[in-house]
């Protein structure tokens, strides 16, 4: 689990400036004081990746501590000369660069002397500013490094916004779209961006009230909602008749709603109402159930998905689909393919009823939908005790948004308040897209899928602290649209990004399923085959050196090689393979087929190509570490026994009483070490110390000295070295 969330209450810097004035003595280990000596409390705040900027923290050392190389203000942490045990924490939490947030500012009077008293004064050159790799807990490393005797304090680098609060009359009661408390944080987000004309959604669903003010007003087509079909009824008029409140006009206003407007609610892409064109993202009203809200048929459902993704008809960007059932329509699959063809996203709801079985279209073809399931106000997944109903799970789940007592437009012109499921979350994620693409033109469905997932709250009781871990009841997380827009407008604080499309080509097959028959349709196959299918990885080295692992997803447009749902769509597809992601690469999946005629079995070859053929596409997102010579990537290395990158296990078990293991793996022969400090930086024992052959190795640790004395219960570091990495592991020993 996350640790507890951490917000100064003052500026923490301006006290310190303070107490060298009034001769106040702060301790390293008093946390904080006020005037009078009182303890200063740090509450409970805050969402991670919210109201503090993602991998980057500051802190405020004593001299002596942490310095970086003469003349520079800012360097890698392993160019800088730190205490060890210091060092140790750094490297545990990730920390790779080190800035000083006073740029050029030189040691001044940093130890006083008052009243027999040793008071610090702030040195502004001994203030850091601390960026970590991926995958690094922001708050942990500020609860740590608190306590810690070097540091004076240690905070996260909050993010401040301009306020941004619309004045839309039930803005008050939008818990859903606010910054921390379990909103999506559409305020930070709206600081970069509140949605453009430019991106179009479509709303495929009962209708919209496109006369009511949050939609427009009165007129259609209007500069909110700028055209529709009504494909149940087969005429010119999507205007929405179901029920009092309207599912569609609810669906439509949570997603784009006009924000800061004076009336009823804000939407997630709504625009900020100054005038002109800033209207946010333009919806369009597809139809597809009567007026007496009964579904108008698979039919209408596939002609709104292909007219609404067909860029010489509708041409919307995203598809928000807040209906589905427990039934298999290849018509609206086809349909599907299409909008994925076109470079769409499909957004899809799971459903209400509680059940983890198959649920479509949100589970149609993982790489062609996003599907969402709900949370209730407390962030948890939703169930009758926090949403009075259950949210569909399992299968293709990919994220939660908020499902209860969600404020909208209704169909009246007002607002309901109580609208809920996993029909209201469903806009929410088609609406953050919508923000998502303002900023980053010409992405794909895979690219928006992916990028809110790896920027996700994953708050899971099994979540061991991965942001891209995978769970049944809640995808990859809770929606956050500002941290996914964060990442986008200021990616990992100073560090550059890779957002670029890559080629893996060279695959080898792992492995074929025989089909007696198969049925392929479209040119060059049309009929009735024998078929072989065969998996096929290709293992890739990125092009650029990152620090850390970073976010992989594959892209089936361009790719060559198939799904194996099924071929007769012939859309390429490139998948993941998951945990296969490390600092220097990973591994690509995808399928071709061997095909033979039936009945008489003669061979008509690879399609759509031979596995060693494959050209996959894929992209990268993480922090790249900048003049590192580029170069392809391939090479098969699966199932061989020397690593591609230095790694290193946590120890097992931990904590531990007689006896503890620890894994790692080197990719070239070398210099290693691994040595035990204590929290004092003190060396307590050395297990390794010398050259080691390239491969996987493991050393115990039976928890004594270098002398052979048992040490105490408490907690150690482990410091391990080898082909110029560095990793701390935390251990914990127990008598």
């Amino acid at each position: 689990m996350k640790s507890k969330y951490f917000s100064t209450m003052i500026s923490l810097l301006l006290l310190l400036g303070f107490a060298s004035e009034v001769g106040l003595c702060i301790g390293p280990a008093d946390t904080l004081r006020n005037e009078i000596g009182e303890i200063i409390p740090i509450p409970p705040a805050g969402q991670a990746g919210v109201d503090y900027i993602d991998l980057e923290l500051m802190a405020h050392f004593k001299p002596g501590y942490l310095t970086l190389p003469p003349g520079t203000s800012e360097a890698p942490l392993t160019q800088c000369t730190v205490e060890t045990n210091l060092e140790n924490l750094l490297i545990y939490y990730k920390v790779h660069y080190v800035k000083q947030v006073f740029t050029g500012s030189q040691p001044g009077d940093t130890i006083r002397i008052v009243d027999s008293d040793t008071c610090y004064v702030p040195d502004l050159s001994q203030i850091y500013l601390l960026l970590q790799k991926l995958g690094a807990d922001v708050l942990s490393a500020v609860e740590d490094l608190y306590s810690h005797e070097a540091t004076l304090y240690a905070e996260p680098n909050y993010i401040r916004s301009i306020n941004r609060e619309p004045d839309d009359t039930y803005w008050g009661s939008q818990w859903n779209l606010k910054d921390g408390n379990n909103g999506i944080g559409c305020p930070l987000a709206w600081n970069s961006t509140v949605g453009s004309p430019s991106v179009k959604l479509g709303i495929i669903d009962t209708g919209v009230n496109y006369n009511h003010d949050d939609l427009g007003g009165p007129g259609f087509p209007n500069s909110k909602v700028a055209g529709g079909y009504d494909y149940a009824d087969g005429d010119n008029n999507p205007m929405d008749y179901c029920g009092s409140d309207g599912h569609g006009s609810q669906c439509g206003g949570i997603a784009g709603a006009l924000t800061n407007n004076n009336s009823s609610v804000a939407g997630i892409a709504g625009g900020w109402n100054q005038g002109g064109n800033d209207i946010g993202v333009q919806l369009y009203a597809l139809k597809i159930f009567h007026n007496n809200c009964s579904w108008g048929g698979d039919n209408a459902a596939a002609d709104a998905i292909r007219q609404g993704a067909d860029p010489n008809h509708f041409g919307c960007r995203i598809l928000s689909n807040s209906w589905g059932g427990y039934y298999w329509s290849e018509t609206i699959r086809y349909a599907m393919r299409f909008a994925y063809s076109v470079g769409a996203s499909f957004v899809a709801s799971k459903g209400n009823d509680g059940s983890g079985d198959p649920h479509y279209p949100s589970d149609y073809d993982y790489s062609w939908v996003s599907a969402v399931a709900s949370y209730g106000q407390n962030g948890r997944y939703c169930e009758p005790y926090n949403c009075g109903y259950t949210s569909n799970f399992g299968g293709g789940i990919d994220i939660t948004a908020p499902g209860t007592q969600v404020p909208s437009t209704d169909r009246l012109g007002g607002t309901d308040e109580s609208f809920g499921g996993t029909s209201a979350a469903c806009p929410h994620v088609s609406g953050s897209i919508a923000l998502v693409r303002t900023l980053e033109d010409g992405l794909r469905n895979e690219d928006t899928d992916w990028i809110l997932k790896y920027s996700a709250w994953d708050d899971m009781e099994d979540s061991d602290n991965d942001v891209w871990t995978w769970h049944e009841h809640y995808g990859h997380g809770d929606l956050r649209v500002s941290t996914a827009i964060y990442r986008i407008k200021f990616p990992f604080g100073t560090s550059m990004m890779d957002f670029y499309q890559h080629t893996a080509t060279g695959g080898y097959d792992v492995g074929h399923t025989d089909y007696l028959q198969y049925l392929f349709f479209g040119s060059p196959l049309n009929g009735r085959y024998f078929v072989k299918r065969y998996d096929v990885r290709v293992d890739v080295t990125y092009p650029e050196k990152f620090s850390g692992t970073p976010y992989v997803w594959g892209l089936g447009h361009n790719t060559a090689g198939w799904s194996a749902a099924n071929p007769s769509h012939q859309v390429g597809y490139c998948r993941l393979v998951p945990g296969s992601q490390t600092s220097t690469g990973c591994q690509l999946q995808t399928f071709v087929y061997d095909v033979y005629s039936w009945p008489w079995g003669t061979p008509l070859g690879w399609y759509p190509c031979a596995p060693n053929q494959v050209s996959l596409q894929y992209k990268i997102w993480g922090i790249k570490i900048p003049d590192t010579p580029t170069g392809p990537g391939g090479g098969k290395i699966s199932g061989e026994t020397i690593p591609q990158e230095v790694s290193i296990t946590g120890n097992y078990p931990n904590p531990f009483n007689s006896s503890t293991s620890i894994e790692f793996g080197i990719p070239e022969d070398g210099h290693v070490s691994f040595v035990i400090y204590d929290l004092l930086g003190r060396k307590i024992n050395i297990l390794v110390d010398k050259s080691m052959s390239a491969g996987y190795h493991s050393i115990n640790w039976d928890g004594k000295d270098s002398d052979g004395v048992d040490a105490p219960s408490g907690i150690y570091f482990g410091r391990f070295a080898a082909n110029g990495e560095v990793e701390t592991e935390k251990m914990t020993v127990l008598r």
